[in-house]
């Protein structure tokens, strides 16, 4: 009688008279059966074209809800395997949730912690909150850090410090400070300052900056000397032209001899009047250019030979004894003299 109307999915709307099997096919490749009547594995829904979850067994779920027909995948769950298990995300729900999400995990497709552990922060929960660092989150930033913001792995302050604190840790409450060694105590002050409270300056003729806990300068400006840099090379020193320190640091010995005149370490002795010019060696006092007169102190001239040189001490002894004898003649040439007048005027008197 063909009262009865093709099955929906029919290709062209033709099946068999009597069964009303498609004899053309189905309209769509989703749709199998001699009816058409039945999804294509991995498809469901009234018409067959959504898609069956990933995490369906054999990929296969049922036409009416999708509903996996042999349960799911591993690491998926969910009536129709379309969710990740806890702490796993991604297509294939293979990936681990980041470390830090607290026990709700994270979603599916980003991987983003729909909330973090206590202390932890970020999308992925790899921050720490504001005032906390370290490994666990669980120390608290140094408390002068601006906006309480410090690096996670070494709780400096990596946003800076309150008013008038310095240090990576803003340790110090002065400007003074580039390292801290804890919240309380610098370990590197900026250049002409020391101590661990870095309030100390340096002498102020030290090169640079001084020792830490010692503040001995490690180094002086050109023309100082001594371990804190507080003596200044003698003014007998030699003047270099080229420039630089006229003497060591360590003991303030003239490096480039002295002036003309001067002798020792530190120029601070006078030449021997016996040398010519007054000039002589630096090292041992002895006269450059000869000596005035020959004495005999190797300290003063060096000798030419015996026969021509006078023993200075000699020579003091013989002044000596002619200064007495001069003094002795006068002595009794004086006496002498009264004598006689004396006897001139004793004389006369007798005779009147």
């Amino acid at each position: 009688m063909c009262y009865q109307q093709c099955p929906a999915r029919c290709k062209y709307n033709v099946c068999e008279k009597d069964s009303g099997d498609c004899t053309d096919g189905c309209t769509s490749d989703t749709i199998i059966g001699d009816k058409c009547d039945v999804c294509s594995t991995g498809w469901y829904g009234h018409y067959c074209n959504m898609s069956c979850s990933v995490g369906c067994k054999n990929q296969q779920c049922e036409k009416s809800n999708g509903e996996c027909s042999y349960g799911c995948l591993d690491s998926f769950v969910g009536g129709q395997c379309n969710q990740c298990k806890p702490g796993k995300y991604g297509e294939s729900c293979r990936s681990d949730c980041p470390n830090n999400c607290d026990e709700k995990g994270c979603l599916k497709d980003s991987g983003k912690c729909i909330s973090c552990r206590v202390n932890f922060d970020g999308e992925k929960c790899d921050r720490c909150r504001p005032g906390f660092f370290g490994s666990f989150c669980s120390v608290t930033c140094p408390s002068n850090c601006l906006n309480g913001v410090c690096d996670r792995d070494t709780g400096t302050c990596s946003g800076g410090c309150v008013f008038n604190y310095s240090g990576d840790r803003c340790c110090i409450n002065n400007t003074n400070c580039i390292t801290c060694l804890s919240d309380t105590r610098c370990k590197q002050c900026k250049s002409g300052y020391f101590n661990d409270q870095c309030d100390k300056q340096c002498p102020q003729n030290c090169l640079k900056s001084c020792h830490f806990e010692t503040g001995l300068c490690g180094g002086c400006k050109d023309n100082f000397y001594g371990e804190s840099c507080n003596c200044a090379c003698a003014s007998t020193c030699n003047i270099q032209t080229t420039g630089g320190s006229l003497c060591q640091q360590s003991n303030g010995k003239c490096l480039y001899g002295c002036v003309d005149g001067f002798h020792g370490l530190q120029c601070s002795e006078k030449c021997s009047v016996y040398c010519n010019d007054t000039i002589c060696k630096q090292d041992d006092g002895i006269c450059t250019n000869g000596c005035k007169m020959k004495v005999k102190n190797d300290n003063i001239c060096p000798l030419t030979s015996d026969d021509d040189v006078l023993d200075s001490s000699s020579s003091e002894q013989s002044v000596t004894t002619a200064a007495i004898s001069l003094g002795t003649f006068f002595a009794v040439s004086l006496v002498v003299n009264i004598i006689l007048v004396v006897t001139l005027i004793l004389r006369k008197y007798r005779k009147r």
